[in-house]
């Protein structure tokens, strides 16, 4: 498999064209996603249609009950100043 080289970068603005953009051109959207979701795979090292699940059970109160209840706390001595 190739490598992504993350050292090379140009920079341009609004009015130029730059050459990374060329081979793109007459691509459709699907097909430019495709290519977007093959270098995210490449870049943050996962395979190809299986990304990484966000663990969402940091932000669950139930598990954090007590960070909860401090938070509460903290806020209705704040409220009452």
């Amino acid at each position: 498999m190739l490598k992504l080289d993350r050292t090379y970068s140009t920079s341009g603005n609004l009015f130029e064209m730059k050459e990374e953009v060329i081979p793109y051109l007459g691509m459709r959207k699907e097909e430019i996603a495709k290519v977007f979701a093959y270098l995210n795979s490449v870049s943050f090292n996962y395979t190809l249609g299986h990304p990484p699940k966000m663990d969402k059970s940091i932000f669950s109160m139930r598990k954090n009950q007590l960070w909860g209840i401090f938070l509460i706390q903290i806020f209705k001595n704040f409220y009452w100043l």
